[in-house]
C-alpha cells in the first residue's frame, strides 16, 4: 500500500516563517495600530504625572519580534496597563474612585480581525 501524501514535521515552522515575512502581516498590524491609536485619540489626553509625555495614542507601535517573523502593537508609554484596563483613583491615601480603562488596544484588536 502506497502513502496519499508526505507529512513534513517542519511544515507549520515553513508555512509561519511565509506568513511571517510576508508585507500582508505588516499591513494588518499597522490597521490594528491605527485602530488603536485613532481609538486612544477619543481620549486625547496627557499624561497627568508628566505633562510633557506623548500622548497615550503616540506611544501605540508596531516593533517586529522572533527574529523578525512576529509583529507585536505595543504601547510604550508607562502607564498603558492601567489606562488600558482602568485603576483606583486615589486622593490623600483614600480611594476616592475608579477609573474606567480605554481599551483601546483590547477593541482595535477585535475590530481588526
Amino acid at each position: 500500500m502506497h502513502a496519499l501524501a508526505e507529512v513534513y514535521v517542519s511544515a507549520q515552522r515553513v508555512a509561519a516563517e511565509i506568513v511571517g515575512t510576508s508585507s500582508a502581516m505588516t499591513q494588518i498590524m499597522e490597521r490594528v495600530a491605527n485602530n488603536a491609536r485613532s481609538l486612544a485619540r477619543a481620549h486625547n489626553g496627557r499624561s497627568w504625572s508628566d505633562p510633557s509625555a506623548p500622548r497615550f495614542a503616540d506611544s501605540i507601535k508596531v516593533i517586529t519580534a522572533g527574529g523578525g517573523l512576529d509583529r507585536l502593537v505595543i504601547n510604550t508609554d508607562p502607564l498603558a496597563i492601567p489606562k488600558e484596563f482602568g485603576h483606583i483613583l486615589v486622593r490623600n491615601g483614600d480611594q476616592i474612585g475608579y477609573v474606567k480603562g480605554q481599551f483601546s488596544m483590547t477593541r482595535a484588536a477585535r475590530m481588526s480581525v
